[in-house]
């Protein structure tokens, strides 16, 4: 059952490292939206001992990626040829934009250790 949202809203849920042939790594988050929305952006940003080198990505959900119809949705975004190591807390961060580039709500954040699995999008 979804849950009918009055405001737009973004949270972050998982970061993990995909399970498929290719590597991957996805962020999974819930959000709702309205008419008003433009965008939705996700960065992950991960910071391993040395020598490896930071990891910092950005991904962006058009508004027609969105089901901006004021209820809350499941979604993820994914990033094919890369990993995450285990050991090094990950950082993803989801914010809603308006039509004029305005923050709608607050930017979702979560820190964690990758997981590993698949995106929850039921």
């Amino acid at each position: 059952m979804r849950t009918v949202a009055t405001e737009p809203s973004v949270s972050v849920k998982k970061i993990f490292n995909g399970q498929g042939t290719v590597p991957s790594v996805l962020v999974s988050f819930d959000y709702a939206c309205t008419s008003a929305t433009q965008r939705l952006d996700v960065t992950l940003t991960s910071f391993p001992p040395l020598p490896a080198p930071a990891t910092y990505l950005k991904a962006t959900k058009a508004k027609g990626d969105l089901r901006c119809d004021g209820v809350q949705h499941a979604s993820f975004v994914e990033w094919t040829n890369q990993t995450l190591d285990r050991n090094t807390p990950a950082r993803a961060v989801a914010a809603l934009y308006d039509t004029n580039g305005e923050l709608q709500v607050p930017m979702a954040e979560k820190t964690m250790q990758p997981g590993t699995g698949t995106p929850d999008i039921g």
